[in-house]
């Protein structure tokens, strides 16, 4: 099967009709699904519920990251655009010296989102969930790769031309790091 890549636009697109009245959720919604998406990725990879959910938070990135073992980067979203700023440009810095693995949400903080890490600036996570459909940079992407879609009614996958993988019994995501995407 060949995953369709998105553009930021038609992301952009596909969001706002997931949010129409015609396609029925809430941003609160939609947020939960992305989230238990993540969730349920990061668990298949790399630790148990986050440690049975005593997940810490720190203003001290540094410090935590001598003290933990997984990074989730869900920094940026797909309609970041431009250069990074103070305080993230310090962030992603301590991101990219980091030896932890990071799990990027739809993409990796400082990449492009079609382009990828073009201007060196981001760094390589260790798996990538991507929501909805893969976005174009995950083509610059070969690490393991998660994607979470399964609220992706068929009459949306079908008018945008989607190609989804079909998720197995209750799944949220589906592990596609073997699937080759379509070139668009």
């Amino acid at each position: 099967m060949a995953l369709k890549y998105l553009t930021q636009k038609l992301a952009k697109t596909i969001d706002e009709e997931l949010m129409s009245q015609a396609g029925g959720f809430s941003v609160d919604q939609l947020m939960e699904l992305a989230g238990l998406s993540v969730a349920q990725a990061i668990t298949k990879r790399l630790i148990t519920q986050c440690n049975n959910l005593d997940i810490p938070f720190t203003n001290n990135l540094p410090d935590q990251l001598k003290q933990n073992d997984l990074v989730v980067d869900a920094i940026f979203g797909f309609s970041f655009t431009g250069e990074i700023r103070a305080p993230f440009d310090q962030v992603i810095q301590e991101l990219k010296e980091t030896k932890l693995p990071i799990a990027s949400i739809d993409i990796p903080s400082a990449w492009d989102v079609e382009k990828g890490n073009i201007s060196g600036h981001g760094f390589t996570p260790a798996m990538l969930i991507s929501l909805t459909a893969p976005k174009l940079c995950a083509k610059q992407y070969n690490g393991v790769h998660f994607l979470g879609g399964r609220f992706v009614p068929p009459k949306l996958e079908k008018k945008y031309d989607l190609q989804l993988p079909l998720y197995p019994g209750t799944e949220q995501v589906i592990d596609i790091t073997n699937l080759s995407g379509e070139k668009l």
